[in-house]
């Protein structure tokens, strides 16, 4: 009887995390504004296992940066691990220049420390085609983020393959980009 009762007594517990988590996730869009980051609107489900959450129109106004929508699944009851894809067309500011990206849904993951510390960022896309001042289709894509040495510093990884630029009428099979970044302090969420 002991046992049921206590069951009973965390399910309850749990379940009113996840809602009470939930509340939360779809009220973001007003307190992450302050922090420059906008979303038009957080659809969240998963019940009990996860937060499977939908972003429709997430955009960094400050780095001139806006897709269509983004979904990410992150689990219940590790809430420092996300994984999810980003859809649908992309826009951005580089340069002065404004530039669009399109193609296949691209995997994107995260993984956090309970501090918020990044401990790993990874951005994947295939059959993507760049349309700007420079057009280009790309096979693949690969971005990663992974902590050097010190805890300011951050290992980047670009792998790109099928590299086309279509007014240059050049191809690449693959080109790689290695680099170390250097924060004043961790990267945080």
């Amino acid at each position: 009887m002991r046992a049921i009762v206590w069951l009973s007594l965390l399910s309850g517990l749990f379940c009113a995390y996840w809602f009470g988590a939930a509340y939360l996730l779809r009220a973001a869009p007003t307190y992450v504004s302050d922090r420059g980051v906008q979303v038009a609107r957080v659809d969240v489900a998963g019940f009990p296992m996860g937060f499977d959450l939908r972003l429709d129109a997430p955009a960094l106004p400050a780095r001139g940066w806006r897709a269509d929508w983004a979904a990410l699944s992150v689990p219940s009851y590790w809430p420092f691990s996300a994984q999810g894809t980003l859809s649908g067309q992309q826009q951005f500011r580089w340069r002065g220049a404004e530039w669009r990206l399109t193609g296949a849904d691209m995997p994107l993951s995260l993984e956090l420390t309970p501090g918020l510390t990044v401990t790993r960022a990874a951005l994947g896309g295939r059959d993507m085609a760049l349309a700007g001042p420079i057009g280009a289709q790309l096979g693949a894509l690969d971005l990663t983020l992974t902590p050097a040495e010190t805890a300011q510093d951050y290992h980047l990884a670009l792998d790109l393959t099928d590299l086309t630029f279509v007014q240059l009428g050049h191809d690449l099979d693959s080109a790689s980009l290695r680099a170390i970044l250097r924060y004043a302090a961790p990267l945080r969420m």
